[in-house]
């Protein structure tokens, strides 16, 4: 019976997730169009705040001198952007343009395996978690620079208050955040009642559980035929991994075990962003055909991940 509860509640918080998400994306469009702010800034913003639950649980973690276990979270939530959600946010969308430009996409796919670079001595120190941190606000000035206003978000034919907008808008981001961590957390319920290994609640519950925020976010965008601002969201929400990363390691430097498991994530998460660059730069567009190819990838990360644990 309170199993049968718990799934019904999970039901209906889904259905508050999504109208959260509709929310969120409709005024951050209007606030887009008022501000002739481009989608990608927009996109980095909202990444970063849609983010907040990797960052709570990055901070908690390092207090209970657990930080090994965040850092797991993150670099295992690139994989989930870029395959998982990436992928199916492609395959369900018509063809989501790019500027094909390889001075866009190659610093943040460098940037999102910068953690894995550095943490093949052993560790992330704290000036190594610095770095991060400078590093991350480098790029984004470096990308408002060198996108400048190209990629506006289009007119729309009603006029709205931007202050209410804005006001809108972190109310459907605090809804998000809210909403997701209770379905992570009846979720964690649920499948300790059958007595799922914590591998599995790990490996599938937190990666994916996260990352709630932003698959709400990308099928929301794309339902609304705003399909660039759901590719701008993946994009804020995987940098900012690597800026908590950093957040981490300067509260606490983090030791990094170079198990097999470690070694296998970092070998296919490189060959995961070396598809997404391939794609980003072929036709100025990611096409369904490539949607599929990048969840197949990550559907492998998983596979891999589980033998070699």
């Amino acid at each position: 019976m309170l199993n049968f509860l718990i799934f019904i509640s999970i039901g209906i918080l889904f259905y508050l997730l999504s109208k959260s998400a509709d929310l969120v994306v409709d005024s951050v469009r209007k606030i887009g169009h008022a501000f002739n702010i481009p989608i990608i800034f927009l996109g980095f913003i909202l990444g970063f705040l849609t983010s907040l639950p990797e960052l709570s649980i990055a901070v908690s973690a390092s207090a209970k001198n657990l930080s090994d276990l965040s850092l797991g979270n993150l670099l295992g939530g690139i994989s989930v952007l870029f395959g998982l959600i990436l992928g199916v946010s492609i395959f369900f969308s018509r063809p989501i343009s790019t500027d094909g430009n390889y001075k866009t996409i190659l610093p943040i796919l460098g940037y999102s395996f910068l953690p894995f670079l550095l943490g093949l001595n052993g560790e992330i120190s704290f000036f190594e978690g610095v770095f991060l941190v400078v590093m991350y606000f480098v790029l984004v000035v470096f990308l408002f620079e060198e996108i400048g206003h190209k990629d506006v978000i289009k007119p729309i034919t009603h006029h709205h208050s931007p202050s209410k907008q804005i006001i809108f808008s972190l109310v459907g981001i605090v809804s998000l955040l809210i909403v997701s961590n209770l379905i992570i957390r009846l979720t964690e319920t649920l499948l300790e009642s059958y007595n799922i290994s914590a591998f599995f609640i790990g490996l599938i519950l937190f990666s994916l559980g996260t990352n709630l925020p932003e698959i709400a976010v990308s099928f929301r965008s794309i339902r609304k035929h705003v399909a660039e601002l759901s590719l701008a969201s993946i994009f804020g929400s995987v940098i900012a991994n690597p800026l908590i990363v950093g957040i981490l390691s300067i509260i606490q430097p983090v030791p990094i075990e170079q198990t097999g498991s470690y070694i296998a994530l970092s070998v296919s998460t490189g060959i995961l962003l070396l598809f997404v660059f391939r794609f980003y730069e072929t036709g100025k567009k990611f096409s369904k055909k490539e949607g599929a190819l990048l969840v197949l990838l990550y559907l492998g990360i998983i596979a891999i991940q589980i033998i070699a644990s």
